[in-house]
């Protein structure tokens, strides 16, 4: 063989090599980027059903406290006035992976329940994290607990908008 056919054979073994690493480097991309999306809709689905155990939480403290919410000033204070009778662990009050705690509405301590418009924001999803260097820009959203029980997501703005602090 040949230096000149020697010297063919290793640059095409070469850029081949390259081209299978690029390929890799790609599919790894794409599984990352999904398992990102999948791991979020995860949280979502955790915080959705946490928010849900704190409004059972709520509505069973009004009902034994003449209507009225708990202290709502600070995580702390309405977690301590919950656990464990109204709700049964603490874990609902925490994000699902970094246990940044969900927020009660402090415009809302000691307020009656049922004088609440139904789609007063009175819980919100811990605040969210700052995205990833490199992330893909997707405008966040943050689970909201409604006064009538139902959980939905809104932008920052969208919550702003609704009188979230």
């Amino acid at each position: 063989m040949t230096e000149r056919t020697m010297g063919c054979k290793l640059l095409l073994l070469f850029f081949g090599g390259l081209t299978i690493l690029a390929f890799f480097a790609m599919l790894v991309n794409v599984s990352e980027s999904g398992l990102r999306a999948a791991m979020l809709r995860k949280q979502q689905k955790d915080t959705k059903y946490d928010l849900e155990i704190l409004a059972d939480g709520l509505k069973r403290y009004a009902a034994d406290h003449g209507g009225k919410l708990p202290a709502m000033d600070h995580p702390d204070r309405t977690k301590a006035g919950l656990l464990p009778l109204y709700v049964p662990f603490d874990n609902a009050f925490v994000r699902m992976g970094d246990n940044a705690p969900h927020l009660p509405n402090p415009k809302f301590s000691r307020k009656i329940l049922k004088n609440l418009a139904g789609t007063e924001l009175i819980y919100a999803e811990a605040e969210l994290p700052p995205p990833a260097k490199g992330a893909p820009t997707v405008v966040p959203t943050r689970g909201f607990l409604q006064a009538d029980g139902k959980v939905i997501r809104l932008t920052a703005s969208e919550a702003q908008d609704r009188g979230w602090r």
